[in-house]
């Protein structure tokens, strides 16, 4: 989901992940967000697929996101 503000300010992407069996796809979305400028929300349900997507994320460098546990 993008979340575009009205002011012209930069687009959030919301990206939830229930899974990191693909962790190609979660770098994949981090990629194709990043390079639209899209500052990145990640919203995870657990601990475990927090800590799985902070580490694939390491690979993509210096990086503009968040992480979120509901």
């Amino acid at each position: 989901m993008i979340a575009k503000p009205k002011d012209g300010e930069r687009e959030i992407a919301f990206e939830v992940e229930v899974s990191t069996n693909h962790p190609e796809q979660i770098i994949k979305n981090y990629e194709k967000n990043a390079r639209s400028r899209r500052f990145v929300i990640f919203v995870v349900q657990d601990d475990e697929v927090e800590f799985k997507v902070k580490e694939y994320l390491k690979s993509v460098g210096r990086s503009k996101y968040r992480i979120y546990k509901i």
